[in-house]
């Protein structure tokens, strides 16, 4: 039997985690699920549609609470944190790409990533050097000042991957990252996505149906009707 992992040597455990939405009758998206995902994993979670991908990872980063057991996020049980302890942790721990890219249109590029680290209290002056830091490190430090109607849709996910990035979390979840993006645009963002992943140690946990980056990821998560598949 292997032996189990310590949970300083884990990005995220669930353990027996389940969650059920009310309803006549109520739906079990995810379904007692247990799985341990190791510290600098390049890993996805994959699977049709209404399998639970998504639930899964709002339960994964904290966006949403099990109905049943236990989440930790680097030994952290953050399933039992109340609303403005899970805040405060995700803010310095966990970094989301959403499909959408979530940008504020009338805000520049470099604003757009210092906002998120200005709003959990870094000074004015450190926001602005890492979110300088972290766009020039998805190629965008020609890009400071540009809104983002003046950015490409492949730019903006940039930018929003800088944004997520500039908080140096431990673990970043992308949900559908290439979703809206043409092929070519798309692999160029996985490629930038293993390059961070390698050259930073950051975690990086995608929800996908893109075969590209499925073949590209090194651990897949498969589900099927809220259940994790054997692999």
């Amino acid at each position: 039997m292997e032996t189990p992992k310590k949970p300083s040597e884990l990005a995220l455990k669930f353990s027996a985690v389940t969650k059920t939405y009310p309803g006549s009758p109520p739906v079990t998206a995810v379904g007692n699920v247990s799985i341990e995902i190791p510290r600098g994993s390049f890993a996805a979670v994959i699977g049709p549609s209404g399998s639970g991908k998504t639930t899964f990872l709002n339960l994964a980063s904290g966006l949403d609470r099990p109905t049943d057991g236990e989440v930790y996020i680097g030994g952290q049980k953050v399933s039992g944190l109340s609303r403005t302890e899970l805040s405060r942790f995700r803010s310095h721990h966990v970094g989301f790409v959403f499909q959408a890219y979530n940008l504020f249109p009338a805000l520049t590029a470099l604003e757009n990533v210092e906002f998120t680290l200005l709003i959990r209290g870094d000074s004015r002056n450190h926001a602005r050097e890492e979110s300088k830091r972290a766009l020039a490190a998805v190629g965008l430090a020609d890009k400071f000042a540009s809104l983002p109607s003046q950015l490409s849709g492949g730019q903006q996910q940039r930018v929003a991957v800088a944004r997520a990035l500039a908080a140096k979390p431990d673990i970043l979840f992308a949900d559908e990252p290439t979703a809206n993006l043409d092929s070519a645009t798309a692999s160029e963002l996985i490629y930038l996505f293993e390059t961070l992943n390698a050259e930073s140690g950051v975690t990086f946990l995608f929800s996908t149906h893109d075969r590209n980056l499925i073949e590209r990821v090194r651990q897949k998560i498969e589900m099927k009707d809220g259940k994790i598949l054997p692999a």
